[in-house]
């Protein structure tokens, strides 16, 4: 652990509370106090009562104020890590002040190599934390020099009124005791630029205005002005002493800097201030333009800056608006504020110097130029453009940030920088390093051809693709950011090998290497580093791949060309799918390849249709878990922890299901039923509504005549099956159908749009039982007994007369509107239609639920749960649009409907009941409804013949309706004209 004094620790707190070096008497003081005994974090709560504090970085929320602790104290942004520990303790409800203390003490005393050395960071972290580390150190050092140097000098002026944020800044040498450290960072060589300035204040008669320097202000007259040892500031206005409009910046003007780190401020118009005409500038490290004018097409404000002209200076930059500027200096860096600068030819420039290899660009606020029409984005309008060249340049770093010419949230339409590197003659190696999100164009000037383009230092995005680039380019690196990258290569005897490296980051990455002439030994190699990468593949004859995907839910897709089986094809860590066309038939062969050429993927795509006449064999690769169809497919011996995904058309068949086969010898009578399906389909585009109602929304008046027309059918064989219907960017329309014992199926809506959605789309499920079979086996789900139906889409199910199905379970299924102005409304659940003569149960959700009975019966009766009649706001008797409706055949309540709800029963036995029920019927001729106990019964007796008329008789129509519902409403529901 480092070794920290008691005065290092008041000095950095100093830092961390006022960004200012400690004056003497502070200094002593508070080391006397925690000599005596006061704790350090006490002291820092004290600190942090000032209004320094309270109105500056502790009025942050508590992101924001752990990101300033570690910018303003240690000079960089935090670890991720770090941020999320220190936010965390925040929330858990610790003081600002507690962790600014421990924040400090923590960050002067961490034993970093320690750490470095049990693994509990690695090693980037550890070089990261020990600059900033050492910087803290460094301020800390640097504000006791002051404040021991400067001894009485450094302290407050005793008429200051110290308890106030305005009283302390009004007193110069506490702004110069924030001057002092403003410079420091983690280098020797900023502690000693540091100390050597006090030094020099100390010796002058006024160590204030030493450090803080001074202000000289140009004049419409020759100006000779020499700076001091400290940060001076010359102002070229556009105006002079009595207001009126002037050049200050003239031909005879002479500035000097000395020695600090001082700034020259033009301010330049159309008319004033416009370019340097002859002035000599030296030792002004930062220069601003504050250009206020477009000027004309050939300048605008100040014009073109040559910085060459600005001899010593590190900063270049322009404001509001912006020229070219040439002859950069090696360490100088061309900043851009609130400037706007389109995309193409007319993107401003940054040329580097004669001989300088490397250009810095920072950009603030950098963005594109409102075209079009005003207000309204049109392509291009939030891409902005920048060309960095130069001679002998090799490395371009670009820093800040962009803004939006348009204020956009569609994907698509965010800022980003058109950034076009034109690296110098023979140059074969470009580096970039851009913080922004970057289209890149990389090229250089002649001669030997450009061969490497890296950017592996970058954080911004990078999209680098095939067009930007030479075909002469074969290697080619990314970083951190979600890179797009194309690799062209042009392979032939001299170049043999070309490859692409990618970083971390969510990467693109497409693979097009040509082989311009053959040769032997010729490879492509991919590294795409962590993230969840996508790789296209074009595979060439002749050519070795070596593709690793890294560690990330990957996506490798072979577009064309075969892998051959000493090709590396590696996806990595995580869970990795590998695309591929699909093939009409599949052989051992092909199992091979997925086996043991393409390595550590989980996942198999199939761009194209599968198994047309012989069915993929899911048991030959059991290691993959995942197999997803873009077209039709078959696919057999699923296994239960094998997922399928399909778009199109699928057959499965599960492990273990043997189908029956009368014609087989010997004759298998039976079906096996075995195993389990895990299956999500999307059904793609819209299938066929019908008489769908205006508003969208299934159940009441025509609507339940809408019976969806499958775009996709999942032909399930096995024991069971768990289907997810999901809705895309349009409905979905899925059947499902073949032979399983029951049935889960989850149907998920969604939106019309990812980025901007205006109306919900809806999965649908079109299911019908039919008794149809091959040689004695089911083929339409003839076998199913059990229906479980959730989620929040739409369902049409059919039921046969002779078919098993006798549980329907939609008690989870259930959605309602989330756009549009019918937003909440409740959508049609399950449409259900059954003539089936076993006794069926059937459970309601909370969509709007359509229900018919065809063949209930005394002997076999149909139980249903959860039916909801909602009354319209015209007439309590009658059903609303959005009601759950109930139609049984051949019931009626309404022509006789005083005397259909009139029989009223006591009895608590049903038989009972019903008989009474029967008698009542035949007297008064009509149909009844009544309750009994907590439920309510329907009774129609059968007239046909061989009925016992007026008495109790298998063939009697009877239905249970869990619940007493109102029987007025229920007339209405029988009485519904579909």
């Amino acid at each position: 652990m480092a070794v920290v004094t008691t005065q290092q620790k008041v000095a950095a707190l100093y830092t961390a509370i006022f960004n200012r070096a400690p004056d003497q008497a502070g200094l002593n003081f508070w080391t006397a106090q925690i000599n005596a005994g006061t704790s350090f974090a006490s002291i820092a709560a004290g600190f942090a009562q000032h209004e320094v504090f309270t109105t500056g970085i502790g009025a942050l929320d508590n992101a924001g104020y752990v990101s300033a602790l570690y910018t303003n104290i240690l000079g960089s942004a935090g670890d991720t890590a770090g941020i999320a520990y220190w936010t965390a303790r925040l929330a858990a409800g610790e003081s600002k002040a507690a962790i600014v203390a421990e924040f400090v003490n923590g960050s002067l005393t961490i034993d970093i190599p320690a750490l470095l050395a049990s693994g509990g960071i690695s090693a980037a972290d550890a070089a990261a934390a020990t600059i900033r580390q050492q910087t803290l150190t460094n301020k800390a050092d640097v504000g006791i020099y002051f404040a021991n140097t400067l001894g009485a000098a450094s302290n407050l002026n005793p008429a200051t009124v110290s308890t106030s944020k305005a009283g302390l800044e009004a007193d110069p040498i506490y702004k110069a005791s924030q001057a002092a450290i403003a410079g420091v960072d983690s280098t020797a060589a900023s502690v000693q630029t540091a100390k050597d300035a006090i030094a020099v204040a100390a010796g002058s008669a006024n160590p204030a205005e030493a450090l803080l320097g001074h202000t000289f202000t140009l004049t419409p007259g020759a100006d000779t002005f020499v700076g001091s040892a400290s940060n001076d500031t010359f102002n070229a206005l556009t105006i002079k002493a009595d207001g009126s409009d002037a050049n200050t910046l003239t031909s005879f003007d002479s500035i000097d800097g000395g020695a600090g780190n001082d700034t020259l401020n033009i301010y330049s118009d159309s008319a004033n201030n416009v370019g340097l005409k002859g002035a000599t500038v030296k030792n002004v490290e930062t220069i601003n333009f504050f250009n206020s004018d477009e000027g004309t097409t050939t300048h605008k404000g100040f014009g073109p800056v040559d910085a060459s002209q600005f001899v010593g200076a590190t900063a270049i930059n322009q404001i509001n608006i912006a020229s070219d500027v040439s002859n950069l200096a090696a360490g100088a860096v061309a900043g851009f504020n609130g400037v706007a600068s389109p995309a193409g030819a007319t993107a401003l420039s940054v040329g580097a110097a004669a001989g300088v290899a490397s250009a810095t660009v920072n950009l603030t606020g950098f963005k594109g130029v409102d075209a079009g029409t005003d207000g309204t984005f049109d392509a291009g309008d939030n891409t902005a453009g920048l060309k960095v060249s130069g001679a002998a340049l090799n490395s371009v770093t670009v820093t800040g940030s962009l803004a939006q010419a348009v204020t956009s949230t569609v994907t698509g339409q965010e800022a980003k920088l058109t950034l076009n590197v034109v690296a110098g003659k023979d140059v074969e190696s470009v580096s970039i390093n851009t913080a922004v999100n970057s289209e890149l164009k990389v090229s250089n000037a002649g001669g030997k051809v450009l061969s490497t383009v890296d950017a592996s230092a970058s954080t911004g995005n990078i999209d680098l693709d095939t067009v930007a680039l030479s075909s002469t380019v074969a290697t080619v690196k990314t970083g951190s950011g979600a890179d797009k990258v194309g690799l062209a290569t042009s392979l032939n005897a001299t170049v043999k090998a070309a490859s692409v490296s990618t970083g971390a980051g969510n990467d693109t990455i497409n693979v097009e290497a040509v082989v311009g002439t053959v040769a032997a030994g010729q490879t492509v190699a991919v590294d795409a580093g962590e993230g969840d990468d996508v790789i296209q593949l074009d595979l060439k004859a002749g050519v070795g791949y070596n593709i690793v995907a890294g560690a990330g839910d990957d996506t490798v897709t072979i577009d064309t060309g075969t892998v051959k089986t000493t090709d590396v094809i590696d996806g990595g860590a995580g869970t990795d799918t590998i695309a591929l066309a699909g093939q009409i038939a599949y052989a051992a062969d092909d199992y091979i390849v997925l086996n043991k050429v393409l390595k550590n993927f989980e996942a198999v795509e199939f761009k194209t249709a599968a198994g047309a006449t012989t069915a993929f064999d899911a048991s030959q690769v059991a290691g993959y878990k995942s197999f997803t169809f873009d077209a039709n497919g078959q696919i057999t011996k699923v296994a239960a922890d094998q997922a399928l995904t399909t778009a199109a058309d699928l057959k499965a068949v599960a492990a273990g299901y043997v189908a029956g086969d009368s014609t087989a010898s010997p004759a298998a009578t039976t079906t096996t039923y075995a195993g389990s399906l895990n299956v999500t389909a999307k059904g793609g585009t819209a299938g066929v509504l019908g008489n769908n109602g205006a508003d969208g929304i299934l159940g009441g008046g025509d609507d339940v005549a809408a019976i969806p027309q499958s775009d996709a059918t999942v032909n399930a064989f096995a024991d069971s099956v768990a289907l997810t219907i999901k809705a895309t960017t349009t409905d979905s329309f899925v059947g499902l159908t073949g032979d399983v014992k029951s049935a889960t199926v989850n149907l998920v809506n969604s939106v019309n749009s990812a980025t901007a959605p205006t109306a919900d789309t809806i999965a649908h499920l079109d299911l019908t039982t039919a008794t149809t079979a091959t040689n004695g086996a089911y083929t339409a789900l003839g076998g199913l007994t059990s229906l479980t139906l959730s989620g929040n889409g739409s369902a049409v199910v059919t039921n046969v007369a002779d078919a098993k199905l006798t549980t329907v379970d939609a008690s989870g299924l259930g959605g309602t509107l989330t756009l549009g102005a019918d937003k909440g409304a409740a959508i049609a659940g399950l449409t259900y239609t059954s003539s089936n003569a076993a006794a069926e149960t059937i459970k309601l959700g909370a969509g709007i639920d359509n229900v018919t009975l065809n063949a209930s019966t005394y002997g076999k009766m149909d139980v249903v749960t959860g039916l909801n009649l909602v009354a319209s706001a015209a007439d309590a008797k009658v059903l609303d649009a959005k009601s759950d409706v109930l139609n049984i055949n051949g019931v009626d309540l309404l022509t006789k409907n005083a005397l259909a709800l009139g029989f009223t029963t006591t009895q608590t036995d049903l038989d009972l009941a019903l008989k009474d029920a029967a008698a009542y019927a035949n007297t008064n001729g009509t149909d009844v409804a009544f309750h009994m106990g907590d439920n309510t019964y329907v009774f129609h007796d059968a007239k046909g013949a061989g009925a016992s008329v007026g008495l109790i008789d298998a063939a009697d129509t009877v239905v249970q309706i869990t619940g007493q519902v109102n029987l007025d409403l229920l007339t209405s529901s029988l009485a519904h004209v579909a």
